[in-house]
Parts: C-alpha cells; sequence; structure tokens
C-alpha cells in the first residue's frame, strides 16, 4: 500500500472524526460551541491538509486554502462580535457558501477519478 492512501486514510478518519464533533454540538443545544469547534476543524482539515494530494494549479490550491482560512476566520469573529453588530454574519455567509461550494464541486471531480 503507498504511503499517501495511507495518509488518505488517515484523513479521511480524522474528517469524520471532526464532523461528529460538529453533529454533537446540534444533538445537544448546550454544547453549541461544538459545532462551532467542528466547522473549524473540518474546514482546516479540508482546505490546509487534505488539499496537498490534489492534482491542480498551485495557485488554485492556494485560493481555496485562503478561502479555508478566511471562513473559520469569519466563523470565530463573528462569534465574538457583540449582537448590535449582527451585518458582520455577511461575510461568514458568503465565505462559508464559497467554501462548501467549492468542496462539493472538488469532492465531485475526486469521485469522476475513482476507478470505480
Amino acid at each position: 500500500m503507498s504511503h499517501s492512501l495511507i495518509r488518505r486514510g488517515h484523513h479521511l478518519q480524522l474528517l469524520l472524526y471532526f464532523t461528529l464533533i460538529t453533529m454533537v454540538g446540534f444533538a445537544v443545544p448546550r454544547l453549541l460551541w461544538v459545532t462551532h469547534v467542528g466547522y473549524s476543524l473540518n474546514a482546516l482539515l479540508l482546505t490546509q491538509i487534505m488539499v496537498k494530494t490534489e492534482q491542480e494549479p498551485k495557485w488554485s490550491r492556494g485560493l481555496y486554502r485562503g478561502l479555508g482560512l478566511l471562513s473559520v476566520g469569519a466563523i470565530w469573529i463573528w462569534l465574538l462580535t457583540p449582537l448590535e453588530l449582527v451585518f458582520s454574519g455577511l461575510i461568514l455567509g458568503l465565505s462559508w457558501s464559497f467554501l462548501v461550494g467549492w468542496s462539493v464541486i472538488r469532492l465531485v471531480k475526486r469521485f469522476a477519478l475513482e476507478p470505480r
């Protein structure tokens, strides 16, 4: 088994764990902060670690990584923002929408390359 396959399996396990962490926050409302931690961990894993195995232009990987950092930063800035400044969620909504959309496109492309 090649080294990259072992790493990929490990990354997928981490993604599963982080997704479960996110779901715990939804299931137990008192632990809502866990959801934000899960979102942050998922975004960082997808954009900073798993992107290294992608076969795409360097500028595209850099842009995707930057969008991931922007999204994580936006969620934590928004969480720390006073209630009067609710409009600050606009950056959060846009950055996460682009991140999720781009991630879905990348996932579909990755599935298209699988032999079965």
